[in-house]
């Protein structure tokens, strides 16, 4: 998982993102439904190959939904990321169509 934090929200659901570690920014379209949007300094956790544009599932936008049936986020699985959110933290689960 890679560790990212917004810099800026776009028109458009588009994401500024950097890498905590790396330094290394990306811009990613990203839908979430069932929580409220993101803003700049919230951190996404995500799985290193949703940011790879030769892997075969990177298709954006990408879209997200709340996991209540999650408590803890799997480990090496593209199909779910974290979002930290001041005081709160979500799993979300990726969705499609």
């Amino acid at each position: 998982m890679v560790k990212l934090k917004i810099i800026k929200v776009n028109d458009y659901n588009n994401y500024n993102l950097i890498n905590v570690d790396t330094n290394e920014i990306y811009s990613l379209f990203l839908e979430f439904y069932g929580i409220s949007k993101p803003k700049a300094e919230d951190l996404i956790a995500i799985d290193e190959r949703l940011l790879d544009s030769s892997y075969e599932g990177y298709c954006q936008p990408y879209a997200f939904k709340l996991c209540e049936d999650k408590v803890s986020l799997p480990k090496n699985d593209p199909e779910y990321i974290a979002l930290k959110t001041g005081e709160f933290s979500y799993v979300l689960k990726r969705i499609y169509g």
